[in-house]
């Protein structure tokens, strides 16, 4: 039967997310000036969320206590919506180290978590990635001890014990891998 009376419409679990989200932000301090640069995530609690620049942990805000501008450089404004509304990111203005796509995720034994709603696109040939904030999503399962001493061998250098986030290539003289500084002839030519 047909209820006449107005109902709160349910929440969208393909909602778009706030309009600053996934966008490169200065924020700035009221009181001191102090200014932090990088990712804004979607907010939680009221508080603001900045993923900064530079590795560092997610911040949180109060919205009183800072302001936050989106940031507007060449890249941001040649950068357009999708269909869905959310930012595409290009491989020249990617901020890594704070969004990925799934297989990105995955080259750091990472997922998107349960819920977890994409911040932005990142174009391929096939169409568009979702890109998700890399501080929330989870991790994956550890592997057995085996297959993470394999995990671990494929990404450092045998000569100079590097380690990268993807498995390095092996040299044809000898099988073994190593990174891209190491990676001249291990013979000398005759």
């Amino acid at each position: 039967m047909f209820d006449p009376s107005p109902a709160e419409p349910p929440e969208r679990a393909d909602a778009a997310p706030p309009p600053l989200a996934g966008r490169r932000v200065t924020a700035t301090s009221v009181p001191a000036g102090h200014t932090v640069t990088g990712v804004m995530l979607p907010p939680a609690g009221g508080l603001l969320r900045l993923h900064p620049d530079g590795g560092e942990p997610p911040l949180e805000l109060d919205p009183a206590r800072w302001q936050v501008r989106p940031e507007v450089s060449v890249e941001e404004s040649r950068r357009i919506h999708c269909s869905d509304g959310l930012l595409i990111y290009r491989h020249d203005d990617l901020p890594a180290a704070q969004l990925a796509t799934a297989t990105m995720l995955r080259h750091l034994r990472r997922r998107p978590a349960a819920g977890q709603q994409p911040l932005a696109v990142y174009p391929t040939r096939k169409g568009y990635a979702p890109l998700f904030a890399v501080a929330d999503s989870a991790e994956l399962p550890p592997l057995p001890p085996a297959r993470h001493a394999a995990w671990e061998l494929a990404r450092t250098c045998a000569r100079c014990g590097t380690r990268g986030q993807r498995p390095l290539g092996k040299a044809r003289q000898d099988g073994q891998r190593y990174c891209e500084a190491c990676q001249e002839p291990v013979g000398g030519t005759a």
